[in-house]
């Protein structure tokens, strides 16, 4: 009968049968179905074809885990289970005879009997074969039921429970756990009574189970059995310095395996190794516990009695013998593994006496080639508190649950730290110091302070572009209160439209503030950016420059993370006009203007350009030269205030105004009066997106209105109305509210030409119309560079450059914030398609810094190397911009930088929608649009998840905190 039960051949032919079967039958439906054989109708044929397939493959099914499913308290589903398993063979094989039986089937008509024959008794053998095992399973169950009713019903309650992490109601007898194929084995059921007493027993001893090995016969008569190796803290765990007095504390001398006079002999066909392995490690408090098992010691428990005279004295460590299975072959069929017995996780199976022993020699050797791997893998390991026992404990058994079913190749190891803290460092290089490069910095330190980063800046203060631009006039055309950081708000604005020099002041206040000098690097121009995939890192180059911008030396960084917070407006060029160099004159560009207007008193200037900065700098300029000409080339709108109605408020028809002191006064005691100003003037800026979708009543509204304001103010001289008001749609060109600039153009000393300008002589600018006229200065309001497109190489993957990549006439990104695949952990603030169209931009620079630390953030905590948008989603984002803009305003005729300073073409600079549109996009990363590559040795993607403690816990903060982040979701009325 044992060979029957366990023989693999009869398992494997009945397999490989049961195979064929279904693959006929499979065959046979798909026949039927084309031939519409052997039933008339169609459907009816599919059906039962379909059930025919169904069957087989449950058939299949219950054989495969009938072999591996253990006898538990659940027996009657077992025993349904498989009479369902071989019931559907039966029927199956029924339908296969009627099948063949048919006329029709001209391919099988020939041996149509025979076959139907062979399945059926195949079928009737299974059916025999199935029930023969499960009249021995129930036979036993109830002989050893009834064997437990009269053992364990007077087991006191100072004993109870020893199994505390198997399953209710069954106790695994003692068998192999390592053999790679095993035999068909058992588990016994147990009252509840029992299994409670069990429990109970396992909770007093507070023990620490490792459970990588089953327990194994230990020599009694070693007189090496109390001793522990210094060698077994390779496994992980601290070994006890004297396993023989622990035992002595904690069990009663009669329950010791020496008082059971049962010694045990080496099993044949295994050799003991001398080495002591700990496998439970016992809490230090087992004085108390001695005590409440005296009186379990006065009773002859046999159950009990076998799981410790299994175990022994490996309560603490045991011998490790080469093979369990073999370990126990003398000892009684049903004796208790002390592993299991007391909650372990080892198999806990029935082994019968008469195993091969070529198959226990084959089991040995793979037993000790996997413990030998699982060493190597697990290393040295001290352990000093409870916690670190636990932890290694469980990456014990992590480690051998996934060996044991092969998952990642069986080499996953847990991390031995708490979830997400790796250890692992990253370091960041902030490219550039204005805006985006101060808001990355603050929230870097506040939200990752285990990141290491450095902010490269090229001049030798911060302030970005507010540093760089010092020219006449220059102010903010955002409203003040609207143009700070939303945690750095400042009521002390001193202008409703704040100057470039106190916005410069303002920011040099926050870093000072937040003591981001220590973390800043001055002098340092980026002139190269190379990624090396080996090392997944960014290797920078800077030239060292002093405050004159003279090259000095140079640098050279490795970081795994870059953040460009360049701008827009730090690359300017001269024009492209002939003749430029040949000026003898003063000449300067907007972007690098190094005097005040005072300079020009009384001297002669042009003007060259209409935008954002020639706007400013002809009023500015126009109080102190003696004539000042400005050359506009084409026309543009000249706007109200943005959120002019508390402007209105103060001063109508007023540019600019200046706040009093008793309003910064209030504002700065008044924390509630100040937001809601803030609040009424951020409202107004947000509220006029409809103005920019084509054909809207905004826009309508607004082309009349600045119409009418620009001939009102320009009535004395109206040849420039009819020269700079634009026929293109209000907000194609950036709007500008430009305070003076108009008022200026009226003064008698200042002209408006709108002739193209041909050539630049020695000494004045000469006209395409033939007019001629002589300057001391030229101030030239050009503009930037605004094709996004970089200045300096950055490489990326396989040797593609960002430069080449941009040049596209619309560079692809992601978000505006990533390149694609070829440039993984480079990030981007203020990239294209990320200016607004109405709006403050501040707002979307610090969701996108927001953005730009969770990535970093899920990199470190997820412990991954390499973090890049998918190009599909690339893809996708570009074909969603391109979609976005030709119903706007933005994407009609007129040349604009928002278009490269092109007429027509892709809309780069703006992003695809409103401010808050934009606002919403970004508060949720789409990680799936991401991909990673893990910067650990381990496949498994939860590695990063640790040793099962929280890093509040192992800081030993408040384990409460998730009361204080509690949503009150609305009780309705």
């Amino acid at each position: 009968m044992g060979w029957f039960l366990h023989s693999r051949l009869v398992t494997h032919v009945c397999v490989l049968v049961l195979v064929l079967f279904a693959g006929l039958a499979t065959y046979y439906y798909a026949w039927s179905f084309s031939r519409k054989w052997p039933n008339p109708s169609t459907t009816t044929g599919v059906i039962k074809g379909f059930a025919m397939t169904f069957h087989a493959l449950f058939g299949l099914f219950s054989l495969l885990t009938s072999h591996s499913i253990r006898i538990s308290s659940q027996s009657i589903m077992f025993g349904t289970w498989t009479t369902c398993g071989f019931a559907s063979i039966v029927f199956d094989s029924w339908w296969f005879g009627l099948m063949v039986s048919r006329k029709g089937f001209d391919l099988l008509e020939a041996s149509r009997k025979g076959i139907s024959v062979a399945f059926c008794v195949y079928s009737g053998f299974y059916a025999v074969y199935r029930l023969i095992v499960m009249l021995f399973v129930f036979h036993f169950d109830v002989r050893y039921n009834e064997s437990l009713a009269t053992t364990m019903g007077t087991v006191p309650a100072s004993a109870q429970g020893m199994a505390a992490s198997v399953a209710p109601s069954v106790v695994h007898i003692a068998g192999p756990a390592v053999s790679h194929h095993p035999p068909t084995t058992y588990q016994y059921p147990l009252s509840q009574h029992t299994v409670t007493q069990l429990r109970s027993l396992a909770k007093r001893l507070s023990i620490r189970r490792d459970s990588r090995r089953p327990f194994a016969r230990l020599d009694q008569h070693d007189q090496e059995a109390h001793s522990i190796d210094p060698s077994d803290r390779q496994d992980g765990i601290d070994s006890p310095s004297s396993a023989g007095s622990r035992l002595s504390r904690i069990l009663p001398r009669k329950w010791w395996p020496s008082h059971r006079g049962r010694a045990s002999t080496e099993p044949p066909g295994a050799s003991i190794d001398k080495k002591r392995v700990p496998l439970i490690r016992v809490s230090e408090h087992q004085e108390e516990d001695a005590a409440a098992l005296d009186d379990a010691a006065d009773r002859d428990d046999p159950i009990l009695f076998d799981a410790i005279s299994v175990g022994g004295s490996s309560l603490d460590s045991y011998e490790l013998v080469g093979s369990p299975n073999a370990a126990l072959e003398k000892g009684k069929g049903h004796e208790v593994w002390g592993s299991e017995a007391l909650g372990g996780r080892g198999s806990g199976e029935f082994t019968s006496e008469d195993e091969e022993l070529e198959d226990e020699q084959e089991a040995q050797r793979a037993y000790e080639e996997r413990r030998r791997r699982r060493r190597q893998a697990r290393g040295s390991a001290e352990i000093s508190n409870p916690r670190e026992a636990e932890s290694s404990n469980m990456n014990g058994e992590s480690t051998a649950s996934a060996a044991c079913n092969g998952i990642n190749g069986g080499t996953f190891k847990m991390e031995d730290h708490p979830l997400g803290q790796n250890g692992r460092k990253l370091r960041v290089a902030m490219i550039g110091s204005g805006f985006s490069g101060i808001t990355a910095a603050i929230r870097l330190e506040q939200r990752l302070p285990e990141v290491e980063f450095d902010i490269f800046e090229k001049n030798h203060s911060v302030g970005g572009t507010w540093y760089e631009n010092a020219y006449p006039g220059l102010c903010c055309d955002i409203p003040a209160h609207c143009y700070a950081l939303t945690f750095e708000p400042n009521p002390r604005w001193s202008h409703f439209y704040a100057h470039g020099p106190e916005i410069l002041k303002y920011l040099q206040g926050v870093a000072a503030k937040y003591k981001l000098e220590r973390f800043l690097r001055y002098g340092h121009k980026l002139t190269s950016a190379v990624w090396n995939e080996d090392t997944a890192k960014w290797h920078l180059t800077f030239d060292l420059v002093d405050e004159k911008g003279n090259k000095t030396g140079a640098k050279e960084v490795d970081v795994d993370v870059v953040i460009q917070g360049m701008g827009g407006l730090s690359r300017w060029d001269w024009p492209n006009i002939p003749g430029l160099q040949d000026f003898k004159g003063t000449k300067y560009h907007s972007a690098a203007y190094p005097v005040g207007p005072e300079a020009e008193e009384g001297k002669r200037v042009a003007v060259i350009g209409s935008g954002s900065s020639a706007i400013q700098i002809v009023p500015a300029l126009a109080k102190h030269a003696k004539q000042l000409d400005n050359y506009v080339r084409g026309s543009t709108w000249i706007a109200t205030p943005f959120a002019s109605e508390e402007l209105v408020k103060r001063k109508p028809d007023a540019g600019n105004v200046a706040f009093t002191e008793e309003e910064k006064d209030r504002w700065a005691n008044d924390a509630e009066e100040y937001m809601a100003f803030r609040k009424n003037m951020e409202r107004e800026l947000n509220s006029v997106h409809a103005v920019t979708l084509q054909g809207s009543e905004l826009q309508t509204g607004a082309m009349q209105m600045f119409r009418e304001l620009m001939e009102k103010k320009l009535a004395k001289k109206p040849h420039i109305a009819k020269a700079l008001i634009p026929s293109f749609a209000v907000g194609c060109r950036r709007l500008t509210p430009g305070p003076g600039y108009l008022e200026a153009l009226c003064e008698d000393h200042v002209d408006f030409i709108p002739a193209p300008i041909e050539r630049i002589t020695a000494t004045g600018i000469q006209c395409k119309d033939g007019t001629s006229r002589e300057y001391d200065t030229i101030v030239c309001a050009t503009g930037f560079d605004t094709s996004y497109r970089p200045r300096i190489p950055i490489i990326g993957r396989n040797g593609n450059n960002l430069q080449d990549l941009w040049d596209a006439p619309a560079p692809p990104h992601y978000l505006s914030m990533l390149a694609g695949p070829d440039h993984p952990n480079f990030f981007i603030v203020n990239g294209p398609n990320s200016a607004l169209g109405s709006g403050s931009l501040l707002v979307l620079f610090e969701r996108e810094v927001d953005y730009i630390v969770s990535c970093i953030d899920k990199m470190l905590r997820e412990n991954y190397r390499t973090m890049s948008a998918k190009q599909g989603a690339v893809n996708d984002w570009m074909e969603y911009v391109g979609a976005y803009f030709p119903n706007t305003v933005f994407g009609t005729k007129c040349r604009s930088w928002y278009k490269k300073g092109l007429e027509e073409g892709p809309v780069i600079a703006l992003w695809p929608g409103s401010c808050l549109h934009a606002i919403e996009t970004l508060r949720h990363p789409r990680w799936e649009d991401f991909d990673y590559t893990s910067a650990g040795p381990q496949k498994n993607r939860f590695s990063w998840v640790g040793n099962g403690w929280s890093p509040v816990e192992a800081a030993g903060g408040d384990t409460a905190y998730y009361l204080d982040e509690i949503d009150y979701p609305p009780v309705p009325a």
